[in-house]
């Protein structure tokens, strides 16, 4: 049995034709997910990924899907796929910038102080 992150090497790497051969095999195989982390390997293999997103509806059965992935990701070098996730939004005390928030919204430091205290920062 092969799982996901075969898969993706697979159709990155070392381009195995006939790796889904029985049905338990095509559970492991999700497109969206394949996809997901084809697109996070490089430029070249996202454009190919959203390619393929767009004709994921018109495919039934996921042996022809993946006979797709094959022929349109090219095959790359092997690197490290980091996993892409959202950067973690800095907030800015305001209390400590009452000078510059003041002189940026052209009011006074006592308005932003009572925004601060309702919440409207």
């Amino acid at each position: 049995m092969i799982d996901l992150p075969g898969i993706v090497n697979a159709l990155l790497h070392t381009k195995e034709k006939n790796i889904l051969t029985n049905v338990e095999d095509e559970s492991v195989y999700v497109p969206f997910v394949v996809n997901r982390w084809i697109s996070m390997h490089s430029p070249k293999t996202a454009k190919a990924a959203n390619e393929i997103n767009r004709h994921l509806s018109t495919f039934g059965d996921k042996k022809e899907l993946y006979k797709l992935h094959d022929a349109v990701i090219p095959k790359v070098p092997k690197n490290y796929s980091r996993y892409i996730k959202k950067e973690a939004v800095k907030k800015i005390k305001p209390v400590d910038n009452l000078d510059k928030m003041a002189q940026y919204h052209e009011v006074s430091k006592r308005e932003i102080k009572e925004w601060i205290d309702y919440g409207l920062e």
